[in-house]
């Protein structure tokens, strides 16, 4: 993924939705971001997300920008983990 966007549109999406519809909530799935989203962007990710039943989401932000990955915390109801 590059900043704010997908390398392929959708692939973030179309893999998270593979995954839960083939291992239903039989699995926790983890989402790692690598920082490649400011706040809007990481908050529309973990948006969707949440509608996987994800468990957490890592790193939406890059891991030294505080406050923007407060700000996706604060926006999201599943955990955001963060830094190494």
């Amino acid at each position: 993924m590059s900043r704010n966007a997908d390398a392929a549109p959708g692939r973030t999406e179309g893999l998270v939705s593979l995954a839960r519809k083939t291992f239903a909530s039989d699995i926790d799935i983890y989402v790692d971001a690598n920082g490649s989203y400011d706040a809007t962007a990481g908050i529309e990710v973990g948006k969707m997300l949440e509608s996987y039943n994800i468990s957490f989401f890592e790193e939406p932000c890059p891991f030294d920008d505080f406050e923007q990955t407060k700000c996706v915390a604060d926006a999201l109801s599943i955990p955001i983990a963060t830094g190494e």
